[in-house]
């Protein structure tokens, strides 16, 4: 299915400005890896996908999913997504919204690691 490109575009700017408390949360740690060399950005479109965080120059996608995420129909759409992201030279990171409250150091620490490993190896 295409979805045009206005419609994406003007859905990620509607998304920027609504972030959840658990994307702001992360957000704020992402902006702490330019240092790293890694670049993030918040509600980027991807193909005919909207991406809660990428990083291009480490093919990183950062998704930070809600309960409804772990109904059927949610499952089965995420995993056609990250498979083509994947496709596309992207590795998906999932975590829970959930997880971030009382670990959100721990998270920043393995998107970390992993912003060191994919530079390295890209």
């Amino acid at each position: 299915m295409s979805v045009s490109k206005s419609y994406l575009r003007d859905k990620s700017i509607y998304l920027r400005h609504r972030m959840t408390e658990e994307e702001r949360l992360l957000w704020t740690q992402l902006k702490q890896f330019r240092g790293l060399g890694a670049k993030f950005r918040r509600q980027v479109v991807i193909g005919n996908y909207i991406v809660d965080f990428a990083c291009h120059n480490s093919k990183i996608v950062v998704e930070l999913d809600g309960s409804q995420h772990a109904e059927d129909d949610h499952i089965a759409k995420d995993q056609e997504r990250d498979a083509w992201l994947e496709s596309e030279g992207y590795l998906v990171m999932r975590f829970w919204n959930h997880q971030l409250w009382p670990r959100s150091e721990a998270v920043a620490n393995i998107i970390a690691q992993a912003i060191e490993n994919r530079l390295r190896s890209l």
